[in-house]
């Protein structure tokens, strides 16, 4: 029952957030041409301040691992390669290739993951979470922006890959946090509390804007597209690498970070970079709602599994 518990405190607000969101659309509260400019305001700003803070509180001096960071970086390096053969097999539409080999290594690990990091592995874990977004969000957008521009038949050019990922809010926000963090210089205590606001609000902002932007009558576009896209984002993606984490050794806070990186629904940054490339949009954006809408029900299990058995 404990383990129970532990997940549903997990999933709950993610889940209520984006009810929230989708209610308010619904009532006419948020509207559908108001979604993209939240989105960007949210990305770009409220949860880079939420990595800024996450990295500038962290307990560097504390005990955390980057075994599993460095894990996660070699399974979705071997997720990548293996997946090229396998979909230009099955998938002839280059343009819908691009969304589903993405779900084998982008996850929402900035919004979802931190969201749940906190109450899952409490305020220690949230060093270990801010570590594992600064290094695999760039990681993932370098293999992302690298897929599609291999897709679009271009060579990539090492360097607009690297400026697309320096340029992430996310990656600008740890890495200052950090930057601050290192240094003997500390913020203002006004200072610190607003950007310590801000950064709830970013979080809570985004899951609302995301359940906002849920379309349930359009999802039968791409039904078998759809359900393998999911399929592979919140069962086997996860699936594999905890079997393969487990049999590592990786327990507790290191296994949770596994769980909440591999676990998480489709990035929603995907979709601003599939109408940069020409990939399939709205398949893209299917993906990123329907998977976020099924990981509060596969992130739950999940937890509530690995929890029963002691392991995180």
């Amino acid at each position: 029952m404990n383990s129970f518990l532990i997940a549903l405190d997990c999933v709950t607000p993610v889940f209520l957030y984006m009810a929230l969101g989708y209610a308010a659309k619904r009532a006419h509260f948020l509207t559908e041409e108001m979604c993209p400019a939240l989105n960007r305001f949210t990305f770009r700003f409220l949860l880079s301040i939420n990595m800024f803070k996450n990295a500038y509180a962290a307990d560097l001096s504390g005990a955390f691992s980057l075994r599993p960071v460095l894990f996660l970086v070699l399974f979705y390096l071997v997720s990548f390669l293996l997946s090229w053969p396998l979909f230009k097999r099955f998938v002839s539409d280059r343009r819908a290739r691009g969304a589903l080999i993405q779900t084998t290594f982008r996850s929402n690990i900035g919004i979802v993951g931190i969201t749940m990091g906190e109450t899952l592995m409490g305020v220690d874990g949230l060093a270990s979470m801010a570590i594992a977004v600064a290094v695999i969000v760039p990681f993932s957008n370098l293999l992302a922006v690298s897929t599609l521009e291999l897709l679009n038949g271009e060579q990539v050019k090492p360097g607009k890959v690297l400026r697309h990922v320096l340029t992430n809010p996310l990656i600008l926000g740890a890495f200052f946090g950090f930057l601050i963090n290192l240094s003997p210089f500390r913020l203002p205590g006004t200072l610190e509390a607003v950007v310590s606001t801000l950064a709830k609000t970013g979080t809570t902002l985004a899951l609302i804007v995301l359940g906002a932007s849920f379309r349930f009558a359009r999802l039968s576009a791409n039904p078998a597209r759809l359900v393998w896209g999911n399929l592979i984002r919140l069962v086997l993606s996860p699936a594999a690498a905890l079997a393969l984490a487990v049999a590592l050794g990786m327990r507790g806070g290191e296994l949770a970070v596994v769980l909440l990186t591999a676990g998480s629904p489709f990035s929603a940054s995907a979709v601003a970079l599939a109408s940069s490339y020409d990939s399939d949009v709205e398949l893209t954006g299917q993906l990123v709602v329907t998977s976020s809408l099924l990981c509060c029900f596969t992130l739950f299990l999940w937890i509530a599994f690995f929890k029963e058995f002691a392991l995180i």
